[in-house]
C-alpha cells in the first residue's frame, strides 16, 4: 500500500459536533433517538453492524412501551402491519406436539377489538425484531434532526466539563472521524464498550446458564393439534423446551430449558429439534445462537456526560420480555431530560435524576425475571406424564393446576399489569410527595392512581382521545372539574422561565374521582409530578423541583 493510500484509509475527517451521540441502533437506541427527534434535538445514532437483522429476539412489546409508541405515532403500525394482527397472543403448556395440552392462557390477537387493556388505550403486542426494528427505523428516518449511520464503530472517547470527544471508524473504508457531543449515550448492549471505558461496573449474578436458541422453519400449524399460540412450552421427563412464533406462519425460535452447560455443549440443533417436534414434522435450521443468562444492573447510569441505557445498563434473563421494554423506559426517561437540558428549561439536577429513577425500576425488573426463571425449573415430571392411562390423566391435571398457580402461570394469566404500569418515581427528587400511602408493587395487579411519581391514569375523553394523549413535549397542568382553581401564577412563572407548560381543563365524568385532585402536574413522560386541590406551593418552588433546579426555599403559601 502506497503511503498516500494508507493515509487515505485512516484519514481524520473534519471535526463535527452533535448535541447527542447515541451508540447502538437497537430498539433502545432508536427509541432514544425518536424521543429526542420528536423534540427537535439533533442527534447522531451509530451502529457497528450493517443493519441486517439476523437472529429474531425481543418478541413482546409491553403495554407501557406501546403507550410510548402511541405518543410517537407508530403504535398502530406495530399492531397492524407487523406480526399478524389476527394471531392470538396465547401461551400453551403441552407434553409435546404429539402429546397432550396441560393448560392454556388465552389473550386476544393484537388487532382484536377486545385486546386493549381497560386501564390503557393500548395493550401488549407481539412483534419480534424482524417486524419491530424496521418500523422504528422508518420513524427515525422521518425525523429531520436525527441521523442514523450503520457500519460505524466507536473506538475511544474522552470527556471534559463541557463536551465528549469521540473517535469513530467507518468499518468498510477504515476512515476515522472525530466527533464532539454534548452527551454520549451507550445503548451498545451487554458487552458495552462505553460502559467499560466509562469505568461503570455491573453488579449481580453472571453466567447463570449457557443457553442455545435455534431459529428454524417448520409447518407447525399444519401439524399441531393445539391451534395457534405465540409460545408453546413443552414439558416431558427428558425434554423441556419453549417454541416461539416469529412470523405467525412458518418461522419459529426454540431452545432447551434447564439444561446444564455440558449438556448443551453435547447437543446439535437438529437432534434437539427432532426431540421436541417428534418424527413427523419436517424442519429446516436457519441459525443458532449461544448466550449466557445474567441478572445484573450497573452501579450507576452516569459518568459525567456519558450515560447508559438498555442492555448496556442491565442484563436480565429473557423471561417476561423485561429487557427491551425496560430499555425503552430508560430511553423515554433520559430522552425528555436531555431535551429539556439542551433547550434550557432543565436544571442541573434533572439529568442526575435519571439514575435515581431508572435504576430502581431496572433492579425491580431484573429481580422479576430472576423469579420467573427460577419457576421454570420448579416442576418435577413423572415418566407417566404422557401415558394414555387414568394415572397419566391425573398427573396432567395436577401439573396444569400447578402451572396456573406458579409465578409463570400468574404472568401469563395477568400479563403483569402491575410490573408494566405500576412502577413509580415517588422517591425521585423531582417529585412532590402528597403524603398518601405507597402504591402496591404486586406485579400481577395494577390499580390506577395519580399519586405523585405514578403514571398518570388513562381515561377515555369525549373526543375519543385518552388522557395519555395529552402529555408530550413539556409539562401539562390538568385542571379538573367545573370549578378548578386558578393557575395563572404558575403559568406566568413558566412563561418567564421559558418552561413549556400547557394547561388543559377537563370536566370529563369520572376523571376527578380517578385523579383525586383538581390540579395535577404531569411530566412529558406521563408521570405525575405534583397534585393538589389548590396551588399551595409557590410556583417557582414547584417548577424548580420538577425541572431539576436547586431548591431555593421550601414550600411557601401563596
Amino acid at each position: 500500500m502506497m503511503p498516500e493510500e494508507k493515509e487515505n484509509m485512516t484519514r481524520i475527517q473534519e471535526k463535527t459536533h452533535v448535541p447527542v451521540l447515541i451508540v447502538g441502533a437497537g430498539p433502545v437506541g432508536m427509541a432514544l433517538a425518536i424521543e429526542l427527534g420528536e423534540r427537535g434535538i439533533a442527534c447522531l445514532i451509530i451502529d457497528e453492524t450493517d443493519g441486517t437483522i439476523g437472529f429474531p429476539t425481543a418478541n413482546r412489546i409491553s403495554c407501557r412501551s406501546m403507550e410510548h409508541l402511541r405518543r410517537w405515532g407508530i403504535a398502530d403500525e406495530v399492531r397492524y402491519h407487523g406480526f399478524p394482527s389476527d394471531y392470538p397472543i396465547t401461551t400453551l403448556y403441552t407434553t409435546g406436539f404429539d402429546g397432550h395440552e396441560l393448560v392454556r392462557f388465552e389473550h386476544p390477537a393484537s388487532g382484536a377489538p377486545n385486546a386493549r387493556w381497560p386501564t390503557s388505550p393500548e395493550s401488549v403486542v407481539w412483534s419480534p425484531k424482524p417486524f419491530f426494528d424496521p418500523i422504528l427505523r422508518k420513524k427515525v428516518a422521518s425525523l429531520p434532526s436525527v441521523r442514523l449511520r450503520f457500519g460505524c464503530q466507536l473506538e475511544t472517547f474522552q470527556q471534559s466539563d463541557d463536551q465528549v470527544t469521540v473517535q469513530l471508524t467507518d468499518i468498510s473504508s477504515g476512515d476515522r472521524e472525530q466527533v464532539t457531543a454534548d452527551y454520549l449515550i451507550g445503548c451498545d448492549g451487554g458487552k458495552s464498550r462505553i460502559r467499560q471505558q466509562a469505568g461503570i461496573e455491573l453488579q449481580g449474578r453472571f453466567a447463570q446458564d449457557q443457553q442455545l436458541a435455534i431459529y428454524f422453519r417448520a409447518p407447525l400449524l399444519e401439524h399441531s393439534p393445539f391451534g395457534r399460540a405465540v409460545q408453546t412450552w413443552i414439558l416431558k421427563p427428558d425434554v423441556r423446551a419453549l417454541v416461539v412464533a416469529v412470523n405467525g406462519r412458518d418461522l419459529w425460535r426454540s431452545g432447551p430449558i434447564g439444561l446444564r452447560r455440558e449438556e448443551i455443549d453435547q447437543l446439535t440443533p437438529t437432534e434437539w429439534l427432532r426431540k421436541i417436534l417428534g418424527e413427523e414434522i419436517p424442519f429446516e435450521v436457519i441459525a443458532t445462537s449461544y448466550w449466557g443468562g445474567h441478572f445484573a444492573v450497573v452501579d450507576r447510569l452516569r459518568n459525567g456526560r456519558v450515560f447508559l441505557a438498555g442492555d448496556a445498563a442491565h442484563l436480565t434473563w429473557p423471561a417476561g420480555g423485561f429487557g427491551m421494554n425496560t430499555g425503552i423506559g430508560d430511553a423515554v426517561d433520559l430522552g425528555w431530560k436531555l431535551a429539556a437540558t439542551l433547550q434550557g428549561w432543565g436544571g442541573p439536577e434533572l439529568l442526575d435524576s435519571y439514575d435515581l429513577e431508572r435504576r430502581t425500576v431496572e433492579i425491580r425488573n431484573v429481580s422479576g425475571a430472576s423469579d420467573l426463571r427460577a419457576a421454570d425449573a420448579y416442576f418435577r415430571l413423572s415418566t407417566e406424564i404422557n401415558a394414555q392411562t387414568p394415572e397419566g390423566e391425573r398427573l396432567r391435571q395436577y401439573l396444569g393446576a400447578a402451572i396456573k398457580e406458579s409465578p409463570r402461570g400468574r404472568q401469563f394469566a395477568t400479563e403483569l399489569p402491575g410490573l408494566d404500569l405500576g412502577y413509580t418515581y415517588e422517591d425521585s427528587p423531582l417529585i412532590f410527595s402528597d403524603g398518601t400511602s405507597p402504591l402496591s408493587q404486586d406485579p400481577n395487579v395494577y390499580t390506577p392512581s395519580a399519586k405523585p411519581g405514578a403514571r398518570a391514569p388513562h381515561i377515555w375523553l369525549a373526543d375519543g382521545r385518552s388522557t395519555l394523549d395529552l402529555f408530550s413535549q413539556g409539562l401539562t397542568l390538568l385542571r379538573l372539574g367545573k370549578q378548578s382553581p386558578d393557575s395563572h401564577a404558575l403559568q406566568n412563572v413558566a412563561q418567564q422561565r421559558h418552561i413549556p407548560l400547557q394547561v388543559i381543563d377537563l370536566e370529563q365524568t369520572g376523571i376527578l374521582d380517578l385523579y383525586e385532585c383538581q390540579l395535577v402536574l404531569v411530566r412529558p413522560d406521563g408521570h405525575v409530578a405534583w397534585r393538589a386541590n389548590e396551588l399551595s406551593v409557590a410556583p417557582h418552588v414547584l417548577l424548580d423541583r420538577v425541572c431539576g433546579f436547586p431548591a431555593q426555599e421550601e414550600l411557601l403559601s401563596l
